[in-house]
């Protein structure tokens, strides 16, 4: 039961994430209280804003592959409240900046 839990959880998510969603709308969603899902998210080794992050970030690297695209805007966009907070889930995610990840990209594509 716990994986189909999750994956209500994955839906509403990919549905809301350019919102600031929290916890509580999604546990309240998903017909569940916001305690049982935070315990069955972390009994399968991950938490809301785990999720949350990886899927704004998921969508992010797609729009920094056009360079007209503000990385600023991008944040906005994906559903961060702030650029910081965005660089600081995207080099956790990915391993680098969005800056550097946009001209990583732009490397392998002039090969």
């Amino acid at each position: 039961k716990s994986i189909q839990n999750i994956e209500t959880v994955r839906k509403y998510i990919d549905r809301y994430y350019t919102m600031p969603i929290t916890l509580d709308m999604t546990a309240e969603a998903a017909g569940y209280s916001k305690y049982y899902l935070s315990r069955v998210l972390s009994g399968n080794g991950t938490s809301f804003t785990d999720l949350l992050n990886e899927r704004r970030i998921k969508a992010a690297e797609i729009l920094l592959h056009d360079e007209n695209y503000p990385v600023t805007q991008i944040a906005m966009d994906v559903g961060f409240a702030s650029i910081t907070t965005f660089n600081r889930a995207f080099r956790s995610i990915k391993g680098c900046t969005p800056t550097q990840f946009r001209a990583m990209y732009r490397a392998e594509n002039s090969l």
